[in-house]
This record gives structure tokens, sequence and C-alpha cells, in this order.
């Protein structure tokens, strides 16, 4: 397990429950129901998240997804941990207009910009999927809960979903460059769409798979609806190799 941890590109199947208690421990169920009742002029980091929160509009964060967007309102880095609350916290938002959009922009984008390597985000207290976790990551994050739209423009790092995913994002509809997701069941939606390269891996069972995917790998563990347009890479099933080479 050691081993799959220091490559950027490959991962072994872990049990949720080592994944969860060896790596990220220090996040317990205790805390975050403490973290969720905290309040939040108690901790100062925690209240500038939420000053953040207030300040986006999320009509205007479809605009501003692209890599030289500046995200005007974050504007230091931010610890995991200080990520981790924020996100617990977070959960008193939810009956906003367009909250999954905009909560999944704004966590991304702490994750992007903050110092730290890795992230437990913990979204299981959260009313329906957070769409875009993950876009453009390069880190290792560990979500539980459920996700649309997961690691859209991934550039490398893992991202390991304790949920039910989609893999592609509802517009843009691309994977670039995802290194590792791994998901517990994938909604309906194409694995791999426009795949460029890393590895997919699906805890569970899949709907079409493959469609336009021009490098990398995808594992299924469980059954395959149907298998799409594959223009070069791998796709196992069960540990079989049935497309590629």
């Amino acid at each position: 397990m050691s081993e799959a941890i220091a490559v950027d590109r490959r991962i072994v199947r872990v049990p949720p429950a080592v994944a969860f208690g060896s790596r990220f421990g220090k996040y317990k169920p205790e805390e975050e129901k403490d973290v969720r009742k905290a309040d939040v002029k108690e901790d100062p980091a925690l209240k500038e998240l939420v000053g953040i929160w207030k300040l986006y509009d999320a009509r205007d964060i479809w605009a501003c997804c692209h890599e030289d967007c500046s995200y005007p309102f974050i504007w230091r880095a931010f610890s995991a941990q200080d990520i981790a609350k924020f996100v617990i916290a977070m959960g008193e938002f939810q009956g906003e207009p367009d909250f999954s959009t905009k909560a999944g922009h704004i966590i991304s984008t702490l994750i992007n910009q903050s110092k730290d390597r890795e992230f437990f985000i913990n979204i299981s207290h959260i009313s329906g999927r957070i769409f875009n976790l993950g876009e453009r990551n390069t880190k290792t994050i560990i979500i539980r809960g459920d996700v649309e739209g997961v690691g859209e423009g991934m550039k490398g790092g893992r991202i390991v979903v304790e949920g039910n995913a989609t893999l592609t994002a509802p517009h843009s509809q691309m994977i670039l460059n995802g290194s590792i997701v791994m998901v517990t069941l994938v909604l309906p939606s194409d694995v791999g769409l426009n795949m460029r390269g890393g590895q997919i891996i699906v805890r569970g069972n899949a709907p079409t798979v493959g469609c336009g995917m021009t490098g990398g790998e995808i594992h299924i563990d469980g059954d395959i609806a149907k298998v799409g347009d594959v223009i070069h890479g791998k796709i196992y099933h069960k540990g079989v190799l049935i497309v590629g080479k």
C-alpha cells in the first residue's frame, strides 16, 4: 500500500477503512459533529472562508472556470484542515440557489491553491451531489459523499470517491489527463469520455465506457453496459483486458 501512495499515477485497491483511517485519521466523525455546531467567530480561518462564500456569485462561476481565472475572492492559501472544517460548516448554505455548482468550484479552488497535498472532503451531510469537485486537480483528495463531474480537467494526483459519482461534467464532458479516479458506484454517465491519460478504477457497475478515449486505462470491477468507440487506450473488465493491447 505504501508503494502505491508514493507513485503518482498508479494505485492498488485500498479498502476504504484503511484509506480513511491511516491517511486521514485526524478528521474523525466526532470532530465533524463539533465543527457543524461551532461558532464561526471562534475560528478566524473558518470565518474568512464563510465570508468568501458570501462574496461569490454562482452566476459568475461558470465564466470563471478556466486556468487563467484569478478567483479574486480567494486571496490566500488555506490549510487542508481549514478546508475540511469549512466543507462541514458549508452545510448551512445548501438551501441557496446554485449551491452544488458554487460549492464544487470554491472547494476545488481552495484545494488547488492550498500548500497541502492531501485532503479529506466530507460532503455526506449535503443533500444531492456536489458538481465539479477536483477540477484541474494535481493532489490527493478523498471525498466522502456524492459528486457529479468529479476530476474534470485533472492534471495528476488521485481522487477517491466514497459514494456515488459521475465521471464527466455535464457541460464540457471531458477528463483531461485525469491520473486516477476511483469510485464506488458510477451514476449514469460515460466513464472516461474523451479520456486522454491516467487511470480510472470503478469498484462497481458502469454504463458506457471509453467513448472517444485516446489514452490511459479504465478498470471496471462490476458490470459494463456498453463499450464505446475507443480510439486508443486500455479497458479492463474484472481484471481482464477487453480493449487495447
